[in-house]
């Protein structure tokens, strides 16, 4: 079957990364680096000692702030000093409203707080953010603009997803560290947020984290990063330009990067130890050149299709790669690979519609296994080249995937595969 856009597309569409805010919804991860600005003359400051008596806590300290100031207008940030934690849920996809969380979503509405913009929580009675904590019936928080939220260890599912003028958000330390461990999944989703610092402490990251974020320009993983994975559709769709992967990261899971069309830059931190580039990671993003760390054994189905502006493709050290998925780097803008010994499988339409690509290298004494007859096909490749003394295994197998044209021999013999491999 002829690999081509069609039929890709038809693939990539079917909504995987079309993430719509029903069932179970997305997540991801994020504490931003800078707090917001939170001036005393704008508080309103509210002790929250008694769970689900939120609502009449804030309405006390409204009424005598009224009494002292004459208005309520000038009141932009909610400060709850929290000796228990805050009950209920904004109510998810149901229309659900309840307890305190449920009266922070309907804060204006409930109140003559019509400016209020800011949400600061304090004290140690706060330790989770709950699922939906500000979603109700698919929208997100209508007033929220700056979050400032105690040294909590779980940030729920889907807390805030579609607080689409939420900006900022920052987590406070506890003695300089931060103690976050969990970020369900879809937290933050389709939310304004700008940046954000993932802190050392998380170990567990969910799905789909910030995709369709477009205002969300970077992210940074902080040092000592201890989590393994790059979450499914963690950062897909969204604004993110650039990114370091941390050097415990083992997997890109898939649709980590989709559709990251500013996304120009990915590096990886120092002795990485990644293994697995999966299924769509950066598939239809703006990457421009990538070094492919030498760990990484499989790259998968379509994990670079289209990436219009991906020119250098290069594998780092000795590298392990063993094979490379349907479609992995098809329609990249390479005009030269070279790829490592260590390959032993090629799937279909890995390199199909490369316009740019002039030439392949290939450096192992034997031809990888080659599956399907488009690998090659609507490229610009002028010559293949394999090593000294192996045109009789190479030749033909070539034929087999589709391959008529040119094919010459270097004066390099064979390179070695990786004794792990060998």
């Amino acid at each position: 079957m002829l690999f081509s856009d069609e039929i890709r597309a038809t693939r990539r569409l079917s909504g995987i990364y079309r993430l719509a805010v029903t069932g179970l919804i997305l997540i991801s991860a994020l504490i931003l680096p800078s707090a917001p600005v939170f001036s005393a003359d704008d508080t309103l400051l509210v002790t929250h000692e008694t769970q689900g008596s939120l609502e009449t806590e804030i309405e006390k300290a409204l009424n005598e702030h009224i009494d002292r100031a004459g208005k309520s207008s000038d009141i932009k940030t909610l400060e709850i000093a929290a000796k228990v934690n805050l009950s209920g849920s904004g109510g998810g996809v149901d229309d659900n409203l309840s307890g305190d969380w449920g009266f922070l979503y309907n804060l204006r509405e409930a109140s003559s707080l019509d400016n209020i913009t800011n949400l600061k929580i304090t004290g140690a009675g706060v330790t989770e953010i709950p699922n939906f904590a500000l979603f109700n019936a698919r929208v997100g928080c209508p007033w929220l603009k700056n979050l400032e939220i105690p040294n909590i260890t779980r940030i729920g599912e889907a807390a805030f997803v579609l607080c689409k003028e939420l900006e900022s958000v920052v987590i406070a330390s506890g003695e300089d560290k931060a103690s976050i461990r969990t970020i369900e999944a879809g937290a933050f989703s389709e939310s304004g947020i700008k940046s954000f610092t993932i802190p050392a402490s998380v170990t567990d990251i969910g799905r789909s984290a910030f995709s369709s974020c477009k205002r969300l320009k970077s992210v940074t993983f902080e040092s000592g990063a201890k989590f393994s994975k790059i979450p499914f559709g963690m950062l897909s769709e969204s604004g993110i330009e650039s990114a370091v992967i941390p050097e415990s990261v083992k997997i890109i899971d898939n649709g980590a990067f989709f559709g990251c069309a500013d996304l120009r830059e990915i590096t990886f931190e120092g002795a990485s130890s990644l293994e697995l580039i999966s299924n769509d990671a950066f598939c239809r993003s703006g990457v421009e050149s990538i070094v492919i760390p030498a760990p990484v054994r499989t790259i998968g189905d379509s994990a670079f299709w289209l990436c219009k502006n991906l020119a250098s493709v290069t594998f780092a050290g000795v590298s392990s790669l063993e094979s490379l998925g349907e479609g992995s780097f098809s329609g990249i803008a390479a005009k030269s690979l070279t790829l490592p010994p260590s390959l032993t499988h090629i799937a279909d339409g890995a390199f199909y519609e490369c316009e740019n690509l002039k030439e392949i290298v290939f450096s192992a004494a034997a031809p990888p296994k080659f599956e399907g007859t488009d690998i090659f096909a609507k490229t610009a490749i002028e010559s293949i080249i394999i090593p000294h003394g192996t045109g009789e295994t190479y030749k033909p197998a070539l034929e087999s995937a589709g391959w008529t044209g040119d094919v010459k021999e270097s004066e390099k013999p064979p390179a070695k595969q990786p004794e792990s491999l060998s």
